[in-house]
C-alpha cells in the first residue's frame, strides 16, 4: 500500500473511473494485482527486506573483507604474491583489450 492512505484511495477510485469508461483490461490489472502485490510489499516484504539487510548483509560484509585482507597481508611472502599477480592481471587484460580490437 502507499505510506499515505489518502493516495491509496485516490489510486482505487481511478482505476473504477478507467473500469466505468470501458478501459477495463487496464483498470481490472491495476485493480486486482498491482494493488495486492502493493499491499503484499507493505505488509510482508518490507519486514523481510529490512531483516536481510541488517542481518545477513551486516555479517556478509563484516566477515569476508576482513578475512581476505587478514588473509593477504599475513606474512611477507604474501603481500608480495598478491602484488603480482595483480600486475600480471592488469597486463592480460590489456593484451586481451589489444588483441579484440
Amino acid at each position: 500500500m502507499f505510506k499515505n492512505k489518502w493516495l491509496s484511495y485516490l489510486f482505487i477510485a481511478v482505476c473504477f473511473i478507467a473500469f466505468a469508461g470501458y478501459a477495463r483490461a487496464p483498470a481490472n490489472f491495476a485493480l486486482r494485482d498491482v494493488h495486492i502485490l502493493m499491499v503484499f510489499n507493505a505488509y510482508v516484504l518490507n519486514d523481510v527486506i529490512h531483516s536481510f539487510q541488517k542481518k545477513s548483509i551486516t555479517r556478509i560484509i563484516m566477515t569476508w573483507p576482513g578475512k581476505a585482507i587478514r588473509g593477504g597481508i599475513a606474512g611477507v611472502v604474501r603481500p608480495v604474491w598478491a602484488f603480482v599477480s595483480l600486475f600480471g592481471i592488469f597486463v592480460v587484460s590489456i593484451l586481451a583489450l589489444v588483441a579484440g580490437k
